[in-house]
């Protein structure tokens, strides 16, 4: 347990750092770990909305398939009436990816294979955090705020194309920028782990088996 950040290098005030599994994670713009909030540990990731995101490139753990999924993580929005990009994972517009962000009236939505998938009718609000979750479970992708489904289950025959993961921006040109904070982001792939409502983890998350990318977002130790 705990944090695993290994410190090789600086970009724009954001520190380059490996995630617990070793795989190489950076940021655009000037976004960098922030002490002023955080959900667990003792800081989180600062997005201006200008620019900002965090990636991490092309590996085949990020290659779903026909399988099981999910991505999630807490955000804390500054601003609201604004699109903001949570994940993105397209080289180009209309990839059969996951991709999932919050529309100008605050509802969270899911879009793959060029179309909107799922789409939410909770509003969520600037300056409270929120745990955030797409779940694809034997072909089915449910999309969750606070562990309450959104919307309705996509029957989701996709196969899902191996590609880089990009957190607060559309992967391929930076536009809807998230401003705010990401805090304790997991990948986890051949398992969804989500297929129906839960109660979201109030401890930091676990690396297991399944899991192929985590972010405490903490910073150094």
């Amino acid at each position: 347990s705990g944090n695993y950040y290994i410190i090789d290098g600086k970009q724009s005030g954001f520190e380059t750092i490996t995630d617990r599994l070793g795989k190489t994670v950076s940021a655009g713009g000037n976004a960098q770990h922030s002490t002023s909030q955080f959900k667990f540990g003792t800081a989180s990731f600062l997005l201006d909305g200008t620019g900002d995101y965090i990636s991490s490139p092309t590996s085949t753990d990020f290659e779903f398939g026909t399988g099981d999924f999910c991505i999630e993580m807490f955000v804390r929005r500054s601003r609201i009436a604004t699109q903001e990009m949570f994940v993105d994972m397209r080289n180009v517009a209309g990839e059969v990816v996951p991709t999932m962000y919050v529309d100008t009236t605050g509802y969270l939505n899911y879009y793959t294979n060029g179309a909107v998938r799922i789409t939410g009718a909770t509003s969520m609000i600037a300056n409270v955090w929120y745990h955030v979750a797409v779940s694809r479970v034997s072909g089915n992708t449910r999309l969750f705020l606070n562990g309450t489904q959104q919307g309705s289950t996509y029957v989701d025959s996709n196969t899902y194309l191996v590609r880089p993961v990009k957190f607060g921006a559309i992967n391929f040109d930076n536009t809807f920028g998230f401003q705010g904070y990401l805090d304790e982001i997991r990948v986890t792939k051949d398992i969804g782990r989500y297929p129906s409502a839960f109660t979201p983890t109030t401890t930091a998350f676990e690396g297991d088996n399944n899991t192929v990318l985590l972010l405490h977002a903490d910073g150094p130790n």
